[in-house]
């Protein structure tokens, strides 16, 4: 991290034109009558995305908190001081800050995907600052505990030790560190690479080398993590005593100085000045902070049906809305089992038991042990937990403890209040092994947070998103309010009760770890998340998940490409099994994905051969049966039964219609029935090269003759 000084770089003009003006005078009014409850408003989207080549150019491309290189196609306008709501200690949450400063020049900052996840609404405060306050103001009063690269300088709260760990020297250091997890594995080896590029110019300085003065102008100058330097120099000035205000501006000058006071000590040990320890906090200790955990990756050996499988999960580009994975793949390939065996390394060995299912329960008839192991973006620890035959007990590693949910299939609601074994806890997976197993919804939600209605309310009516729908909550029970008349909950399609049910859940339990929906963490895990929904909501339900809970992160399988609309390559995951039925993972090409129809989807995602009747379908599994055997090595028997094949197909036109298409969809056929017992992704590059060199040499041999 370093200082960026943003002298020099005035407002644009979009920030102070005729759609600012507006936007900022809709907030003023809504502030004036606002009851603390209601969502602020939000400027066009627009408007950010003008912004963002502007930042670019302030932030020298580089992230404003951690210093990483971003491209200009994947730039994040993060909002210092968070515009929907800001995080503060043990999850208290002022909900109106700081919507006024959205369109605020200097509240706008460059951030890289991950800094802006981790950050994402915390911001604590010593003691909040009034509603409507300038930035300035907000600088001095309210003594924040996230450094703020622009206006404070990150040397005076954070040392870095020889091996390009953060050290806090403040409690705006540490907290800074927790929030935005600098000690990132990927950020230190960058620092360490710099730690060592510094240490040989400063060794060049020492012996006087003619060249190293403007070469160590040059290190802090460039671009990558000159934070690292400018961090290090402060070290070097509390070591030796000279004037710390010499390294803010580094002339070839003040170069020289800061290096007499060194060779004037006769002193040659680099390493020790990384020896220093300035720790000058305590209040931080004693507050918590919600802190953010993502999964990176889930491995998983011989649970149940799986013998072994590995997933991955990227930090999603999309700004302000949920990470999201979708796992797909044809029936018994093991989706619902992968969930469960996410959930149970999510709740580690000492909180398995809240699944409800054994150690023996978890292992196939031929296996005696297994394990399932899970790791977090940004953290080193994982969750590790082991089962075996011979044992009752699950065993392991339990490192990081956080929010988890699970649902079946089924999510039925329960009628009356759960018991308080089964509501009373931050983890309420048992639907996910249990189909049986009720959810309580809505009951008790409206009882417990009385002061919370209208959030409530207005979440549940975003979440419909009907014009003709209004929502409101009477004597502790949810109305909907439809064309004017008032109807209970249990009057509504089975559609309707099956996604409130599961989006009250959901808020029951978040709503015990802060005051704010928009603010709350966790891991949601839901099976088939398109089970009972209309085609309306099955296309919609995952950006309105996103939208209410832009901080949870959800993992949930689908059979439906509805669902898929608006998903971003690298949020699907296809679900193969190869010949010794380990389970593979496959994803489609960044540049398809959005431009596929349903049909399309259901044969390159899905596995479907064709959309057209069953009978078609059996028919081309069995033509590409034949078809992998060769032709020249069928039998009598099969030889009729693929002349038969052929033309029960043609009847269809699948085959083609003219004798060119003929002869590509037989040559493709044939290539493609030999890929079949492969792990054959048909959007990679390498499988098209692949299939495109067979067909060359083909058809060349098709010319010859």
């Amino acid at each position: 991290m370093r200082f960026i000084n943003r002298k020099g770089f005035d407002t644009p003009d979009i920030l102070i034109g005729s759609q600012a003006k507006y936007f900022n005078k809709e907030i003023k009014d809504f502030l004036k009558y606002n009851n603390n409850f209601e969502k602020a408003p939000k400027p066009d989207e627009y408007i950010f995305n003008e912004i963002k080549s502007y930042l670019y150019d302030v932030f020298d491309g580089n992230c404003a908190y951690c210093e990483t290189s971003v491209n200009r196609n994947e730039i994040v306008l993060d909002h210092f001081r968070p515009i929907y709501g800001a995080e503060r200690f043990k999850g208290k949450v002022d909900r109106l800050h700081y919507s006024w400063l959205a369109l605020d020049w200097n509240n706008m900052y460059l951030s890289c995907h991950e800094c802006n996840k981790y950050k994402s609404n915390l911001f604590p405060v010593k003691e909040s600052g009034k509603i409507g306050e300038t930035i300035l103001s907000l600088r001095l009063s309210e003594d924040a505990f996230l450094i703020d690269p622009c206006f404070d300088k990150p040397e005076e709260h954070i040392n870095i030790n020889l091996y390009g760990e953060f050290i806090a020297v403040t409690d705006k250091g540490k907290v800074t560190i927790d929030i935005l997890n600098l000690n990132r594995e990927n950020l230190i080896s960058r620092r360490r690479d710099k730690i060592r590029e510094f240490e040989y110019l400063w060794q060049e300085l020492v012996h006087e080398s003619p060249y190293a003065v403007d070469d160590f102008i040059h290190l802090l100058n460039r671009k990558d993590y000159s934070g690292t330097s400018y961090l290090i120099l402060k070290q070097i000035s509390r070591f030796f005593g000279y004037p710390e205000k010499l390294h803010y501006k580094l002339n070839r000058d003040n170069i020289r100085k800061i290096f007499s006071f060194y060779r004037n000590r006769r002193y040659n040990d680099f390493e020790n000045i990384f020896n220093l320890r300035i720790n000058n906090y305590s209040y931080y200790e004693n507050l918590e902070i919600n802190k953010s955990y993502y999964i990176k990756s889930v491995s998983i050996q011989n649970f149940k049906g799986i013998k072994e499988c590995k997933l991955d999960f990227s930090l999603s580009s999309k700004k302000d809305n949920a990470l999201c994975k979708t796992i797909i793949g044809k029936n018994t390939i093991g989706k619902t089992t992968i969930l469960q065996a996410i959930a149970l390394g999510i709740l580690g060995h000492r909180n398995a038991y809240l699944s409800g299912i054994t150690p023996d329960e978890c292992l196939s008839k031929s296996n005696k042990s297994g394990q399932i192991e899970v790791s977090f973006h940004g953290e080193k620890e994982k969750n590790i937990i082991k089962f075996n035959r011979h044992s009752d007990q699950f065993y392991g590693e339990s490192n990081i403890d956080t929010l988890l949910l699970g649902y079946g299939a089924y999510r039925l609601p329960a009628r009356g209040m759960l018991s308080k074994i089964k509501r009373d806890n931050n983890y309420r997976v048992k639907s996910l092994f249990d189909e049986r197993e009720l959810i309580n919804g809505p009951l008790g939600l409206f009882n417990k947070y009385s002061d919370r209605h209208i959030d409530i309310a207005t979440s549940i009516k975003e979440l419909l998103k009907h014009d003709d729908i209004d929502v409101d909550i009477v004597n502790n029970t949810l109305e909907i309010i439809h064309h004017g008349n008032s109807l209970k909950l249990e009057k509504f399609s089975s559609g309707y009760k099956s996604i409130i049910s599961f989006v009250t859940d959901i808020m029951d339990v978040l709503y015990r770890n802060t005051e704010s929906i928009q603010a709350a963490r966790g891991i949601v895990l839901v099976d088939e998340i398109d089970a009972h929904l209309h085609p309306e909501w099955r296309l919609r339900i995952v950006s309105s998940l996103r939208n209410l809970f832009p901080n949870v992160q959800f993992i949930f399988t689908t059979h439906d490409p509805l669902i898929l609309r608006g998903l971003t390559y690298d949020e699907i995951t296809i679900l193969q099994k190869d010949l010794n039925g380990n389970i593979n993972t496959l994803q489609t090409a960044p540049d398809v994905m959005n431009k596929l129809d349903v049909d399309q989807m259901l044969t390159s995602i899905f596995g479907l051969e064709s959309t057209m009747n069953s009978d078609v379908e059996n028919n081309l599994a069995m033509y590409y049966s034949l078809l992998s055997i060769g032709e020249q090595n069928l039998n009598v028997k099969q030889t009729n039964e693929l002349n038969s094949l052929k033309r029960q197909l043609d009847n269809y036109n699948v085959l083609g219609n003219t004798k060119r298409e003929r002869l590509m969809y037989k040559l493709i056929d044939v290539e493609l029935s030999r890929m079949k017992d492969e792990t054959f992704d048909e959007w990679s590059e390498d499988s098209v090269s692949k299939l495109t060199l067979k067909l060359s040499e083909k058809l060349r041999l098709v010319d010859n003759d």
